[in-house]
């Protein structure tokens, strides 16, 4: 066992080869890189939410923004499931699969994206 000590520390996302650490003051924390889903400097603004893939088909990171309204995405998009553009949503919770992603809106929308060959994103 490794521990790590981030003062302030409030959420934790743990993916394929990377963790995020998000502490009070807004920011996100990476430990690990494999494919650029963890920026050595971390990422600055006020993230509220955290989600890492745990999949192996390429390692991505979704970050909420909690004042642009916006989640940013870092990492492997392959089937479309972490835009590099982003996503202009104010999110109250995210999540990151193998090969899709997605979250629930502020105002209760699911919103989904990513690989569909098994309905994983259809509604």
């Amino acid at each position: 066992m490794t521990e790590a000590a981030v003062a302030g520390a409030k959420r934790l996302a743990g993916g394929f080869e990377h963790s995020i650490v998000l502490p009070e003051d807004g920011t996100a924390l990476f430990l690990g890189n494999a494919q650029g889903q963890a920026p050595p400097g971390g990422v600055q603004g006020d993230i509220a939410q955290v989600a890492a893939s745990t999949g192996l088909y390429g390692p991505y990171s979704l970050l909420s923004d909690a004042t642009a309204k916006r989640l940013v995405c870092l990492g492997d998009n392959g089937f479309g499931k972490a835009p590099p553009q982003g996503v202009d949503e104010d999110f109250d919770d995210i999540s990151a699969g193998g090969n899709h992603s997605g979250g629930v809106t502020k105002d209760g929308r699911l919103v989904l994206f990513g690989w569909d060959e098994r309905g994983q994103v259809t509604m």
